[in-house]
């Protein structure tokens, strides 16, 4: 069975989850990438595995489980049983690292600018006119938008940082290829950003760094 299903409406839910959660609440499925995946239908049987300690959301882990939002369901992959990161090591380095940069004082410092790109957004859909769609015109490129200011992400790279984020986090719309060229895409820019940022950031401190008028040599006295 290939997934995601197609809607009748915008608004109205496939025929297959209701048909799906009477007759196989767990049913195998196949995704726009080629992967085959557990598609559940039932709202407790999602709730308890998002709560089981023994999946994870792990994109780097191809072997764990893979979550994807749908209505009142979810797609997990199949493979592996894995112990959840929130608890880990791994997770509490991260957290320490990052957290620096979402204290409340400059979360609040960025206020004045994700109102001013939400009103953006919010321009161009009226603009675009009627039918507007608020997902894909403000719920979706908003974040991204945020995350390319906090890591100084140029103003015209945003459409490709949106696709980038688009395809390696949606399960169910790109094939493989895709993905996979996204991947390589998204990696390389932020390694030259990255290195870039480095650049710059060496050049500065380089240029600030107080230089004493007076050439000291060797065996001079210190000045007292």
């Amino acid at each position: 069975m290939d997934y995601p299903f197609t809607q009748p409406t915008a608004l109205e839910p496939p025929e297959e989850w209701a048909q799906l959660r009477d007759e196989c609440p767990v049913a195998r499925i196949r995704m726009a990438s080629g992967d085959e995946a557990l598609l559940l239908t039932r709202y407790d049987d999602v709730r308890g595995m998002l709560a089981d300690p023994r999946f994870t959301h792990n994109l780097t882990q191809p072997d764990a489980a893979r979550i994807a939002d749908s209505e009142s369901g979810g797609v997990f992959n199949e493979g592996s049983m894995v112990s959840d990161m929130s608890s880990g090591e791994g997770h509490l380095r991260w957290r320490r690292m990052m957290s620096r940069s979402f204290t409340a004082k400059r979360v609040n410092a960025l206020r004045p600018r994700i109102e001013e790109l939400a009103h953006g957004l919010i321009d161009d859909m009226e603009a675009s006119g009627a039918p507007a769609d608020l997902g894909a015109a403000l719920g979706f490129p908003l974040p991204v938008f945020v995350i390319c200011e906090l890591l100084g992400v140029p103003a015209d790279h945003r459409d490709r940082f949106a696709h980038w984020s688009d395809a390696m986090l949606n399960l169910t719309r790109y094939p493989q290829d895709e993905l996979d060229t996204a991947a390589a895409e998204f990696h390389e820019f932020m390694a030259s950003h990255v290195r870039g940022k480095r650049r710059s950031r060496a050049t500065t401190c380089s240029a600030s760094w107080p230089r004493s008028s007076t050439r000291r040599t060797a065996g001079s006295a210190r000045p007292s």
